[in-house]
């Protein structure tokens, strides 16, 4: 019986120091769900192109899904789509800058992302008037123009880049009998600067292959062409950013 007497007190000392415990996990529960969360990180998402490219679509999924934040640390997004490819003139650029500067000037941005060279450049440019001291986080812009330039206060990215040399010799080392290449390229100042990339990559090749740009075409007529070009010819795509198609460099 005494020993009974003693197990039974054990039992219950526990189950109050154990129903103590839970009561002070929950409390600290409770406490860390009621306190304030901070404050959002605001990130500000900037396209040199219009919305309905499938490159931003995908960059902008991957991004956010990548960035999620949590309750206690949360983050918002703010999205532009500049279209600087289709309207380059000043006169835009001042609009935009107005838009931008009404749009945010009550709102802390955290974070730039200019997506691809356009919205780079706009930003180099602007970024003090519009966000000062906003750090940067670039994603396509070109390498040779980054290497270019002297590095900016606050500022990283993932710059891309188009191996021409290299595309091109795994090209004839496959097709050896090539006479003709055929280089496709659009108008916008995306396309040029890799169109100026190939024409000195093309140097040495100049006495080999007769080479023919397909560029300041409307899309239907670089099509044709390039279904009737004759045999032992490589085709080399470079970006093509004309009217609304602007797929991403290969």
């Amino acid at each position: 019986m005494i020993m009974a007497g003693r197990v039974r007190k054990f039992f219950s000392r526990s189950l109050i120091f154990l129903l103590g415990c839970l009561a002070l996990l929950l409390a600290d529960y409770h406490l860390a769900a009621a306190a304030p969360s901070k404050p959002a990180k605001n990130i500000l998402l900037l396209y040199s192109y219009q919305s309905v490219l499938p490159a931003n679509i995908e960059w902008d999924g991957a991004i956010r899904a990548a960035l999620k934040g949590t309750a206690a640390e949360p983050i918002e997004f703010y999205t532009e789509f500049l279209d600087l490819a289709q309207f380059p003139d000043q006169s835009y650029l001042q609009s935009l800058i107005n838009l931008l500067q009404n749009k945010y000037a009550r709102r802390k941005i955290d974070l730039l992302m200019p997506m691809g060279d356009l919205a780079f450049h706009f930003l180099l440019a602007q970024r003090e008037v519009l966000f000062p001291g906003v750090p940067m986080v670039f994603c396509g812009a070109e390498s040779n123009e980054v290497q270019a330039l002297k590095r900016p206060n606050a500022t990283t990215g993932v710059v891309t880049w188009v191996d021409v040399p290299g595309t091109l010799a795994a090209a004839l080392k496959l097709h050896p009998q090539t006479r003709q290449l055929v280089l496709v390229g659009g108008t916008a100042e995306t396309d040029r600067s890799f169109q100026r990339l190939a024409r000195e990559a093309l140097r040495p090749y100049q006495d080999r292959l007769e080479v023919i740009f397909l560029i300041d075409l409307p899309i239907d007529q670089i099509l044709t062409k390039v279904a009737n070009l004759p045999p032992n010819t490589i085709i080399l795509y470079l970006s093509l950013c004309i009217q609304t198609v602007c797929p991403a460099a290969h």
